[in-house]
């Protein structure tokens, strides 16, 4: 899997977990969306890092 496939994936699982947890728990929302983002941020970094 190349890189781009990877962080389409990862983008489509977080889209998908935001929206269950919205779902579920929805006072949680802000909460996951952060936590969502701070792992995908630091994946494409690691990413960005391991390229270089």
């Amino acid at each position: 899997m190349d890189d781009g496939a990877f962080i389409n994936m990862l983008t489509q699982i977080h889209d998908e977990v935001l929206e269950m947890v919205k779902e579920q728990h929805p006072t949680h929302e802000q909460f996951a969306a952060w936590l969502l983002g701070q792992i995908e941020g630091r994946v494409r970094m690691r990413i960005g890092t391991m390229k270089a």
